[in-house]
């Protein structure tokens, strides 16, 4: 178990981010931490490591930093890869710790409880969060997709609000009151009851499969490289594995078109009318 040391060292911004939303919003906590003189450490888990991934998370946490972690929402859910990183943490007492989440206009999920609720029982106290309304990753080809546009300026302006009251709540600790997972249950009942049983592992089963063209593919291995769970293997030959998390990457990234798959005919107008029964306010916002 760690004790925290009451002198603030550096903090730690952990994320994972596909289609690169989750992204542009930990650079903006990075650069608002910058601008104070915090100087985070930056995880991306996309690079996969896991000893090493723990190794720096502990070092760094250790040091009584605190702990920014986000993850994309996909099927209603924090993605496994995140809350599987939380869930490896040693157990840290009086830590400090805000997750954050991005979502593509149908609806923000449980993300932001589940990765409260697991920061909290590994001893983190919760002192922020923020949901943040990006673009839809599967709508790329739309000409108007869901969160277009985001996140913009006035999510980020939002963001850099969250980290200077985090700043500042941490600067007193005395008087820090650090939200319950519950504040982050913020669904209504109705829409819990549509999100489970649902994850990523479900929604797989249900999407239509990938479709692979050999006459097409050029071998440039771009879609490797953009594969955030090494789900794809070009030797001896072309394959796809277990691990695909529907992120679509590869649709997005083939120059040749050789890596399709038929459900952005169906998607777009399925997505509008699911975002439209969950009735979710498509802004960003933060809790405190």
């Amino acid at each position: 178990m760690i004790h925290m040391q009451s002198k603030r060292k550096r903090d730690l911004v952990v994320y994972f981010s596909p289609s690169g939303n989750n992204r542009k919003v930990a650079n903006i906590i990075v650069d608002a931490l910058n601008q104070i003189g915090q100087k985070p450490v930056v995880l991306d888990l996309v690079e996969r490591d896991g000893q090493g991934h723990k190794k720096l998370a502990f070092d760094t946490l250790n040091q009584g930093g605190c702990l920014w972690v986000g993850s994309p929402v996909y099927a209603h859910h924090a993605l496994p890869q995140v809350t599987d990183f939380i869930s490896g943490l040693p157990v840290i007492e009086n830590g400090y710790a805000v997750p954050f989440v991005t979502y593509g206009g149908v609806t923000s999920g449980m993300g932001l409880y589940e990765m409260g609720k697991i920061l909290t029982e590994k001893g983190f106290k919760l002192i922020g969060a923020a949901k943040v309304l990006s673009v839809h990753s599967m709508m790329w080809q739309s000409k108007n997709p869901l969160g277009e546009g985001h996140p913009n300026g006035d999510d980020a302006a939002i963001v850099r609000g969250l980290v200077k009251i985090v700043q500042e709540k941490i600067s007193r600790q005395d008087t820090i009151k650090p939200l319950a997972p519950d504040q982050l249950n913020y669904q209504s009942k109705v829409n819990q009851d549509k999100f489970f049983p649902d994850n990523i592992e479900v929604t797989k089963k249900i999407f239509l499969p990938m479709k692979f063209e050999a006459a097409l593919c050029s071998k440039c291995g771009i879609c490797k490289q953009e594969c955030p769970t090494g789900n794809i293997s070009l030797e001896p030959s072309f394959r796809f594995g277990d691990d695909c998390i529907s992120c679509y990457n590869c649709v997005r990234n083939c120059e040749t078109g050789a890596i399709t798959n038929d459900i952005f005919d169906v998607i777009e107008d399925r997505l509008r009318l699911v975002a439209s029964e969950y009735s979710e306010p498509l802004m960003s916002q933060i809790f405190l």
